[in-house]
């Protein structure tokens, strides 16, 4: 290990911390690392990733029974593991619980008593561990969820539901943005009932900051919880990777108002695949914004278009047996002919707005390998999305990615 990287491993004093370490280290979702953590405790798995050995070396260490089930290919797997050593360079234990208790946050780990046993059904997608402002409430989970450009309808419709399902004792689930979440946030609150948000960067900034004080107020009453380590910044694959955790963790998910494309629409796809039920609000079929959740009636959701009929959507959960088969860099890619794949979009959404960014720190921040970067930077060079500006060295061009 290099002196940083030793430092980091020294300063472990608990499994905990080990796992705090590797929420770091593995950005959602990479199942190899749940397979490691599941044979090997944290603390050993760290000593495992250490670059002294080889990847074969590493490989004949891996149990027969792990091997058997890789979900990912094992020419896949070098490439992962240079990314987490990669970002074990970087990794700093005592800034992250620093950070937490200036925040007054705190991590969970699956095996502690507050963790939200629902996330247990994603499997290997599951979450290393979440990171928490305020506290989880136990009560009935139910997500309410939808577009960030809402209509009045649906800020009312979403606002109103989670005010009744809040009174009723339930605890309402969404993604603090924009729109449908935020008036469904603030419908819980106004009748002083629970409410979460899931976030997809890290707590201890809290975004997007003209929500500020909203969150404030969530995390008052409820909690802001998160995937991501302290100074984790909100991109767009990890609001894709952060709809399964909305999923998972409620009982059911309500989609109140969507566009074709919506991150809702991911969520409930994300639903339906755990065996989570899924409710629509039906909306005008001229409306952009209803044009998602009338697909999804289509497509088997369950109209909904009062609380009771939420209430009575949530059964009890089948949870289903098998894993999921995901792909190395996961989530969903809805590119359309001319837009920029997952991959490439996470990249470019990775460089920064304003300043340059040498390769091994964009690699770091996107979580991958410097190899993986360099053709995706070369392709986006060619289309005029990056500008080389020096040695290993790259700033956003003038054309932007659409959607």
């Amino acid at each position: 290990m290099t002196t940083k990287q030793m430092q980091t491993v020294a300063n472990i004093e608990s499994p905990k911390d080990a796992m705090m370490i590797w929420s770091y280290l593995v950005e959602p979702v990479e199942p190899f690392a749940k397979q490691l953590l599941a044979v090997f405790d944290p603390i050993k798995a760290l000593e495992w990733l250490a670059p002294e050995n080889s990847f074969s070396q590493k490989w004949e260490q891996v149990p027969m029974e792990v091997k058997n089930e890789l979900i990912i290919g094992h020419q896949r797997l070098p490439i992962m593991v240079e990314r987490w050593q990669e970002r074990l360079k970087e990794c700093n234990l005592n800034a992250m619980k620093d950070r937490l208790r200036e925040v007054n946050a705190n991590f969970l780990a699956p095996n502690d008593a507050d963790w939200p046993i629902g996330l247990n059904d994603l499997g290997y997608e599951a979450p290393i561990g979440l990171w928490v402002r305020g506290k989880l409430p136990k009560q009935l989970p139910i997500a309410l969820v939808g577009a960030r450009a809402s209509s009045l309808y649906g800020d009312r419709v979403a606002s109103d539901f989670s005010a009744q399902l809040a009174e009723a004792g339930a605890t309402i689930i969404s993604g603090g943005a924009f729109g449908i979440d935020a008036a469904a946030h603030r419908g819980a609150l106004a009748v002083l009932g629970k409410t979460v948000a899931f976030m997809a960067g890290g707590v201890d900034e809290l975004y997007p900051l003209a929500l500020r004080e909203l969150h404030e107020e969530i995390i008052r009453t409820g909690a802001i919880v998160s995937e991501y380590p302290p100074f984790a910044r909100p991109a767009r694959w990890r609001f894709l990777h952060r709809n399964r955790l909305i999923a998972a963790a409620s009982r059911c998910t309500v989609v109140v108002e969507a566009g074709n494309r919506s991150g809702a629409l991911a969520t409930a796809r994300r639903a339906q695949e755990i065996g989570r039920p899924v409710g629509s609000v039906p909306g005008a079929i001229n409306a952009p914004t209803s044009q998602g959740t009338n697909q999804l009636l289509r497509n088997g959701a369950t109209c909904v278009t009062s609380p009771e009929q939420i209430i009575a959507l949530c059964r009890p959960i089948e949870t289903k047996g098998e894993d999921f088969n995901v792909e190395v860099i996961p989530g969903i890619d809805t590119a359309l002919p001319g837009e920029l794949s997952a991959v490439a979009r996470r990249v470019w959404d990775s460089l920064p707005k304003r300043s340059n960014a040498k390769i091994a720190r964009l690699a770091n921040a996107a979580g991958l390998s410097q190899s993986e970067v360099k053709p995706i930077l070369t392709e986006l060079q060619l289309q005029g999305y990056v500008v080389q500006t020096g040695p290993q060295e790259y700033k956003r061009g003038i054309r932007v990615p659409e959607g």
